[in-house]
């Protein structure tokens, strides 16, 4: 590897926290079309984003009861997000419930203005979050407190790293429009390299989970499965968020891209805590 590449490497990273997050970083032309090539790092991103998060939401819990903290967490991460995806969320929404054909569906998602669409997604959205990330923390108990507070760290770190995989897997199934930076990121992910996004979202997501549950009335083989199954998730619901907007829109742009990473950021969630459920009919 050569001092330029080795470099390019290094800033990898430091271009997908100046995209995706409000940490000043400065990024140039250059770095952004190298990221493109890697876009299938992107899951990188959300494992800083998380590790941050989780280390609000472990705080929070000292502070307030698990449900506040759980709603200060979500909220901060919208913060450092800088709302950028729960905009191309609201928007994906507008242009779902908009009536008509694929043209006016294209406007209501291009529409600067937020209809009543993409108010109800983006409420829904993060109610559903905050309960998911309540519910599922709350659901290990409070027997050994160090672990909880392990649980409490993790599932951000968890579901930050996944959503980022279900956006490159939607962009990964999704054509672009000829217009904007999120058709940039479209047009240079493929299904070949989806699996190296997917392949690291589990490296980070799986044996993370494993560690932290696996003394937890799921075990090694129920931590592992849990785990496994929200790494599927993130992928089918990235593959679910593409199909819609081709058929709603014609292609996938950077507004599709961003309700990609919030409808995985809670797909993950709800499917850990219904898979933790389904084991506590055989744990009592």
């Amino acid at each position: 590897m050569t001092d330029e590449s080795a470099q390019k490497n290094n800033n990898l990273l430091k271009t997908q926290l100046s995209m995706f997050s409000i940490i000043p970083i400065e990024s140039t032309q250059e770095d952004v079309e190298y990221f493109c090539k890697r876009f299938w790092t992107v899951p990188l991103s959300g494992l800083v984003l998380g590790v941050i998060l989780g280390i609000i939401f472990l705080i929070s819990t000292y502070l307030f009861t698990l449900f506040p903290a759980a709603i200060i967490t979500v909220f901060m991460g919208y913060i450092l997000n800088r709302f950028l995806h729960f905009d191309g969320l609201m928007d994906f929404g507008d242009g779902l419930v908009a009536h008509g054909d694929q043209e006016k569906k294209t406007k209501a998602l291009k529409d600067t203005n937020v209809g009543a669409g993409g108010v109800g997604v983006g409420i829904m959205v993060s109610f559903l979050t905050v309960i998911a990330l309540e519910s599922a923390t709350g659901f290990i108990g409070y027997g050994n407190h160090f672990y909880w507070q392990l649980a409490v760290f993790m599932f951000p770190v968890c579901m930050e790293v996944l959503a980022k995989n279900s956006l490159y897997v939607a962009a990964a199934f999704g054509e672009a429009n000829s217009n904007g930076l999120g058709s940039m990121f479209v047009k240079s992910a493929n299904r070949d390299e989806m699996i190296k996004s997917i392949i690291l979202s589990a490296v980070i997501v799986i044996p993370l989970f494993t560690v932290v549950m696996f003394s937890t009335p799921l075990g090694l083989i129920g931590a592992i499965l849990v785990s496994a199954i929200m790494v599927l998730i993130s992928v089918a619901v990235g593959y679910l968020v593409s199909s819609v907007a081709m058929k709603s829109f014609g292609y996938v742009n950077g507004d599709v891209l961003g309700a990609a990473n919030e409808l995985g950021r809670v797909g993950v969630l709800l499917a850990a805590l219904m898979m933790m459920r389904i084991f506590s009919f055989f744990w009592y």
